[in-house]
């Protein structure tokens, strides 16, 4: 028996992108597990190198919270708040990096690592 299902076409196409485009994956957990062992290597560069990294990660949340804020008519003081928050996270992280990124640095190198391997 021969099944009238059809696979739709919008599918196949989604598919045969996801195929081409396959090698960007490895390329970018390559680049995750890189910058992972060389935030483990624990020298001084490495340390600015992960303030940087969550110091941008803040400051660009931020922008995005606040820019939500914009568009959320309900709990906007609450996407304001936050925004405004992650905003001065990001500056205090890249302008004052002190003991606490050490800590932070050896999170981030973990995930980084596990999630270039498992990408």
């Amino acid at each position: 028996m021969t099944s009238d299902l059809k696979t739709p076409d919008l599918l196949r196409e989604t598919v045969r992108d996801a195929s081409a485009t396959w090698w960007w994956l490895v390329a970018l957990g390559a680049l995750w597990v890189g910058f992972g062992m060389f935030v483990l290597s624990f020298k001084v560069g490495s340390l600015v190198a992960v303030a940087t990294f969550v110091g941008v990660a803040f400051v660009f949340g931020g922008i995005t919270q606040l820019a939500v804020a914009s568009r959320v008519p309900t709990l906007r003081w609450l996407s304001i708040v936050g925004g405004t928050l992650g905003v001065a996270a990001g500056v205090v992280t890249i302008v004052w990096p002190g003991v606490t990124l050490y800590a932070v640095s050896i999170l981030v190198a973990w995930y980084l690592i596990v999630f270039g391997t498992i990408t």
